[in-house]
């Protein structure tokens, strides 16, 4: 009978477990090997059924130099559970996450085949779990872009066509760090110090990695005196075109050239991929600009215990 048990990132079997990622993820990129290595630093084990059947990362955190936290770490999004399982498998993987971790915190991607809704915090063991949601926008690329325009709504439709007067221009190569040097500038205006030097560090790395390995892009958009006004890195697997990180100038905001940025991209896009995924976002207004090009919420599944370590 086939069990979940955990394995040390050093004694995974690679090959299988991406597989297994390929042939279940649902075009996600984040659960492949290279992916989580690719984040520095990161330490992670997998929870592995029967013989790769189903896998899903397990993060390790530490505090005070003792493993007894598992978190999403940052750059990562729905971990799990990966594999052709029904929901009581999934559900007994979520019971096999180790005891003496005293908090775990972890977005799965199985809200679905678990039939589950946001509930409010109740007992497991001598602790608490909970099981809530968290937005996902996925815009549909099939068959054509022209069927892609005609979803976009009007105020979409007006801001992309002021846009294109402005002679902006597509640039394929520019590096990543150019990215988050303007992401850095324009989120120390709007949000101060919580802006963390952690996230963009990782985030940094994690996108020259993905480059390196042709697992990344990188689009920006350029104005009158080769001025920045938009850029966006983005991460292809299978039929699924993942939004990774993106930002904008003030000019850029003026511009409207995430607009035009994007408009671009899908034209390229959907001769290649079904989907284009812009990730989530809690904001109201991020929220109502992303589903102005007529993506959809797929909400995924955020997993939280708190408990005793060992109870």
């Amino acid at each position: 009978m086939d069990e979940w048990r955990i394995v040390p990132r050093e004694d995974l079997n690679d090959d299988l477990w991406d597989h297994c990622v390929a042939k279940h993820g649902m075009g996600l990129p984040y659960s492949q090997t290279s992916f989580m290595d690719g984040l520095g630093g990161e330490k992670w084990c997998g929870l592995v059924y029967g013989s790769y059947k189903g896998v899903m990362v397990l993060p390790m955190d530490t505090a005070m130099g003792i493993v007894n936290r598992s978190r999403t770490p940052l750059g990562a999004q729905q971990l799990g559970m990966i594999g052709e399982l029904t929901a009581d498998e999934r559900i007994e993987g979520i019971k096999n996450i180790p005891r003496y971790l005293c908090g775990v915190d972890l977005t799965l991607n199985c809200m679905d085949a678990l039939h589950l809704h946001p509930a409010d915090w109740k007992k497991s063991g001598l602790g608490l779990e909970k099981f809530s949601s968290a937005p996902n926008f996925v815009l549909d690329l099939s068959p054509s872009y022209q069927e892609v325009y005609s979803r976009y709504k009007q105020r979409v439709k007006r801001h992309l066509k002021a846009s294109q007067s402005l002679g902006l221009h597509v640039f394929e190569y520019d590096t990543p760090d150019v990215l988050v040097g303007h992401f850095r500038v324009e989120g120390q205006k709007k949000y101060g110090d919580a802006v963390s030097k952690k996230f963009l560090q990782r985030m940094t790395q994690s996108m020259f990695g993905l480059i390196h390995r042709r697992q990344g892009m990188t689009w920006s958009v350029y104005g009158e005196g080769n001025q920045f006004h938009a850029g966006v890195f983005v991460v292809p697997f299978q039929d699924r075109l993942v939004l990774y990180f993106s930002a904008v100038s003030e000019a850029g905001k003026k511009s409207q050239a995430m607009t035009f940025l994007l408009n671009e991209l899908f034209i390229y896009a959907s001769a290649q991929w079904k989907c284009f995924d812009f990730e989530g976002t809690r904001d109201p207004g991020l929220s109502q600009f992303i589903q102005g090009f007529g993506a959809v919420n797929q909400p995924y599944l955020r997993y939280q215990r708190w408990n005793i370590p060992g109870l």
